[in-house]
């Protein structure tokens, strides 16, 4: 049996992001990882007046707390308060 792909949850409230050119709500289209440490996400304006369409990238820049469960392919760089 084949397994089926995880799904992408909505984002919450605190998630959402703003459209760059109307400033509606935007919807999160697609998602998809390019490593363990980015991501490619396509998002679409709510507004259907505006029906701007983007691609934003998020990227791990470094550790704020260490794991407890550490994955050995992932390599981040500890950022210790006093540097911040």
């Amino acid at each position: 049996m084949k397994k089926s792909p995880k799904r992408f949850n909505p984002p919450r409230a605190s998630e959402r992001r703003a459209c760059l050119h109307c400033g509606w709500f935007s919807r999160i289209r697609t998602s998809e990882a390019q490593s363990k440490l980015s991501r490619i996400t396509k998002l679409q304006c709510s507004n259907v007046d505006c029906g701007f369409t983007w691609a934003e990238v998020s990227e791990a820049l470094y550790t704020i707390s260490p794991s407890a469960c550490p994955n050995p392919h992932v390599h981040l760089p500890i950022r210790r308060k006093d540097l911040a």
